[in-house]
């Protein structure tokens, strides 16, 4: 618990600088960085054996698709990371054919598309959603819109493990995630819907932002059912492999897709409902 609360401690300064203070740019930067860190802890996890070239090809197309998602002239193609990393990965595995090679699995293929192609634009739906708040309104409240899906995750998360931690006595699914328990879990719908009007109530307070309060419940709502949904499904994906964590990086927490489990569904949803109701968060 004491590594937890010091990684948070040290993390969300410095997340908060990230995102309030520079440019969206440099954010995106970042997590091309984080992207490809996720998409190397679950390569190895579900394909331990894939090669240098299949690992390289993964890597290049995680890494360029937050840069797709934040480059004004390049944003209209922002699958074309995940679709070049589908050509480079037939054309490895139509190459593993030949005589005396060892032959690529189509389950690595697939763990590799996943890795490099679908967590990472899932992960961009964050600068994406940053480019939604750019010029709303009477100034750039790309920030803000940014932190919705981090307040629903954290909150989520802490509220979910502290309440689980202390009070949970019911296991929400013991075969899958053992530690997790039922109490916990509406911990963590609690924090997490408790927690988005906290933060549009300082928005509207100190950023001068009109904010509708009922969607944010909703947000919060589909945000943490989802961000539940992700922890459950990583989970499941590490028993199947018989993998505990799906790194180090984090002491703690674990690998970066142990933190960010949860925010690669929430994300995009987040930015779903911001399309579909922009009048969340407008800035006067």
């Amino acid at each position: 618990m004491k590594n937890r609360i010091l990684v948070g401690i040290v993390g969300v300064p410095i997340l908060l600088a990230i995102v309030i203070f520079l440019p969206l740019w440099v954010f995106a930067l970042c997590l091309a960085f984080v992207a490809a860190l996720g998409a190397h802890e679950f390569l190895r996890c579900a394909a331990p054996q894939a090669e240098r070239p299949a690992v390289a090809v993964t890597l290049c197309a995680a890494v360029l698709a937050p840069l797709f998602a934040v480059i004004p002239q390049l944003t209209p193609y922002r699958l074309a990371p995940a679709f070049l990393l589908l050509i480079g990965l037939g054309v490895l595995l139509a190459l593993s054919y030949r005589e005396g090679r060892r032959q690529i699995t189509v389950l690595e293929c697939l763990g590799a598309f996943f890795a490099g192609g679908l967590i990472p634009y899932l992960l961009g739906a964050l600068v994406r959603i940053g480019q939604l708040g750019v010029g709303a309104g009477a100034g750039q409240s790309g920030a803000a819109y940014i932190l919705i899906p981090f307040v629903i995750t954290f909150a989520c998360d802490t509220g979910a493990y502290f309440i689980g931690t202390f009070l949970g006595k019911h296991k929400l699914s013991p075969l899958l995630s053992p530690h997790k328990t039922v109490e916990g879990s509406v911990g963590g719908f609690v924090c997490g819907m408790g927690f988005l009007p906290l933060y549009g109530l300082i928005l509207q307070l100190i950023g001068g932002f009109s904010v509708n309060y009922p969607l944010l419940l909703l947000y919060g709502f589909v945000g943490c059912a989802l961000c539940e949904l992700g922890d459950l499904f990583y989970s499941a994906v590490k028993r199947q492999f018989g993998v505990k964590d799906y790194g180090r990086i984090l002491p703690g927490h674990g690998g970066v897709l142990d933190r960010l489990d949860g925010m690669s569904f929430a994300a995009p949803a987040v930015e779903f409902l911001l399309l579909l109701a922009p009048a969340l968060l407008v800035a006067r």
